[in-house]
């Protein structure tokens, strides 16, 4: 599992902890060999405090190319809580051909997106069952995966700065 969290952002934090608690607990009875790795930011020893990271976690500190961590991971996670403004880690994860399990308010600014690549729960004990299922039936997550990064891109720049462009050159030529 991979979770992009900067940990400086306090809703990533919040979330990360309630995860841990509430759901990670389960799956990882469930499925012992399981791992989750959080980008968690510069810095993120000092925000996580002296609370102990669970097996099977990594927090990965500083940034870094989080390309190789969508390649291994099974799924993208947001167990964001309380969110202002919407969260890039949704669209980032589909562009990188990966089903994301988001709570409905980390899913915050995607209400229009309808895509198997996106799974919205209510809450974060929620997101335990959510995840067990697709880990547990793999051929529905790749057929989702397949069509992530379509799901997602007329979300990206490119088609903006074509609609952009049309309009600056039809405003310039008339």
């Amino acid at each position: 599992l991979l979770l992009v969290a900067p940990l400086r952002y306090r809703p990533n934090l919040e979330g990360l902890r309630t995860f841990l608690a509430l759901a990670w607990p389960g799956l990882r009875q469930a499925f012992p060999a399981l791992r989750l790795s959080v980008l968690a930011g510069q810095e993120s020893e000092r925000f996580w405090d002296s609370n102990q990271v669970p097996d099977g976690v990594e927090l990965v500190d500083g940034y870094v190319d989080p390309a190789p961590y969508y390649v291994r991971a099974s799924l993208a996670l947001n167990p964001q809580h309380a969110v202002e403004g919407s969260a890039l880690k949704l669209a980032e994860a589909m562009a990188h051909g990966r089903v994301v399990v988001s709570t409905e308010s980390g899913a915050r600014g995607y209400e229009s997106l309808a895509a198997d690549a996106l799974v919205r729960v209510p809450d974060v004990v929620s997101m335990g069952p959510s995840i067990a299922n697709l880990l547990a039936n793999p051929e529905q997550r790749w057929h989702a995966e397949a069509k992530a990064r379509s799901a997602i891109g007329s979300w990206s720049w490119q088609p903006r700065a074509d609609r952009l462009a049309a309009l600056i050159n039809h405003l310039v030529h008339r």
